[in-house]
């Protein structure tokens, strides 16, 4: 018998990508593993669940988890997985009324109080970063104390949900041990990136920082909060290091909001990787101004092999709306001396702003396809709870408020006013056209076709694109 099992929930790649769903990047879940190697580190039993990679059917998920009979059953969600998460809970709790049921994650972060009020199968959550909450609160209950007493939780009294006092953001990120990667089944083979990467090694998906400490309107911070820490570039190497020498991992994808808002850190993270030699690649994330070509060349000498910026409008209007901080000039100036670099890069994009217009789409769009990006990704804008724009988007128009539909990329939740629904696929199915058809993106993606896995990689993104474009973007979940 497990003390703990963490679980993520099932998600279909049709739900969570719509007609991409064949190209789409599945990362191995960091949340969970970082729990799971905590309560390690404290003598707790625990054992890991990816249900959207278990290869069974939802039934016979929920059989599963009554077999292995654990004391405390933790569901690590994002608004999307939180209906998946709770009708597993339901199930188990039916067929096993004394086991307790822990809810954590982003979404519950944002919406205390109406999560636990509409889902009564989850007995305690966990707020915020978890680490060392869980591993407090499993001590409490397995040492019967009064549990309501630990930060950070949320709980019932009776007939009311109270929220503990919060508990703050862990400032010394280097004392987490390293994700629990060996407890996740058939990591690394079975998670990867993207069909269409560039790359042909396991690759693999890792945090070096937290927080953000930007302000844009569509994204919530709550989870990690807006203080943004760092790991030590020493601990960034050993991480990589491990992942390395124990699983063959050979491309490493940097989810951090802000890998290089800390200069110095990411010069001496580039130079230890210079110094060790291993010869791996990385992408990151970054913000259009905190880039210049001298740490551009720096990236690229240390393996990085593309830079992902987050756009978002090719609208100046729109941009400041959303308080993104940023200007179109910066955006063009940073993407150039990204290229000449000699580094790949992305550009992520949304559609359906509130007061987005026919005309402000289409500025998008002209910019997206006259910049010198590699790729693109439209997404369309969705509220999520917690977000700034959460709060008065009924205002500017149609919201459909179902947890189970807010997803990035099928159909989109909210409608500017002015608009349709229609018109926002047609137009993320026109950019989509309009940017993969140019002589030099086509060029590009057939110069890359060099081994068996990009050959595979490109013609499943022909097939992905072909169904987005003929689907109208549409998944048949929604």
């Amino acid at each position: 018998m497990v003390d703990v099992l963490l679980v993520k929930p099932p998600l279909s790649a049709e739900m969570l990508y719509g007609a991409l769903s064949g190209v789409g990047a599945y990362d191995a879940p960091l949340g969970i593993a970082y729990l799971a190697a905590s309560l390690r580190e404290k003598d707790i039993s625990v054992e890991l669940l990816d249900g959207s990679l278990a290869g069974i059917s939802f039934d016979k998920l929920a059989e599963f988890i009554i077999d292995k009979n654990p004391k405390y059953l933790g569901f690590s969600a994002v608004t999307l997985e939180i209906d998946s998460a709770a009708k597993l809970a339901l199930q188990v709790k039916e067929k096993v009324p004394g086991i307790k049921t822990i809810l954590g994650g982003v979404h519950l972060t944002a919406t205390p109080s109406e999560t636990m009020e509409k889902f009564p199968q989850f007995d305690i959550g966990v707020l915020g970063e978890g680490e060392a909450t869980l591993v407090e609160l499993i001590r409490a209950l397995e040492e019967k104390t009064d549990y309501r007493a630990v930060q950070g939780i949320v709980f019932r009294d009776e007939d009311r949900v109270v929220i503990s006092p919060p508990r703050m953001s862990n400032k010394d990120l280097d004392a987490l041990p390293l994700p629990a990667w060996d407890l996740l089944p058939g990591f690394p083979e079975r998670y990867s990136s993207a069909a269409y990467a560039t790359h042909t090694s396991h690759s693999c998906s890792i945090l070096t920082s937290r927080g953000c400490g930007h302000r844009c309107t569509f994204c919530f911070q709550g989870s990690m909060g807006r203080l943004l820490r760092f790991h030590k570039a020493e601990y960034v190497l050993d991480l990589i290091k491990h992942l390395y020498h124990k699983y063959g991992i050979r491309d490493f994808r940097i989810l951090d909001d802000q890998f290089l808002a800390n200069k110095k850190r990411t010069v001496e993270i580039c130079n230890l990787l210079i110094d060790e030699n291993l010869g791996i690649t990385f992408s990151c994330l970054a913000r259009i101004n905190t880039i210049n070509p001298e740490i551009l060349r720096l990236l690229k000498r240390a393996g990085c092999r593309q830079i992902s910026f987050g756009i978002e409008s090719g609208s100046q209007r729109i941009l400041d709306l959303i308080k993104k901080g940023i200007k179109l000039e910066e955006v063009e100036q940073a993407v150039k001396w990204t290229k000449q670099a000699g580094i790949k890069t992305l550009g992520y994009f949304m559609m359906g702003f509130p007061t987005e217009t026919e005309q402000t789409l289409q500025e998008t769009i002209d910019f997206a396809c006259q910049l010198l990006l590699d790729d693109i990704s439209f997404f369309f804008l969705t509220p999520f709870p917690g977000t700034e724009i959460h709060r008065d988007v009924q205002c500017y128009g149609l919201f459909n408020e179902n947890w189970s539909t807010m997803s990035l990329f099928t159909d989109p939740s909210f409608i500017p006013e002015g608009l349709t629904k229609e018109m926002l696929i047609a137009c993320r199915k026109k950019v989509f056209l309009r940017f993969y058809m140019k002589p030099r993106i086509i060029w590009a993606y057939l110069k890359r076709l060099n081994s068996p896995a990009r050959i595979k990689g490109f013609f499943e993104g022909l097939l992905a694109m072909g169904k987005l474009v003929f689907s109208g973007g549409r998944s048949k979940a929604s």
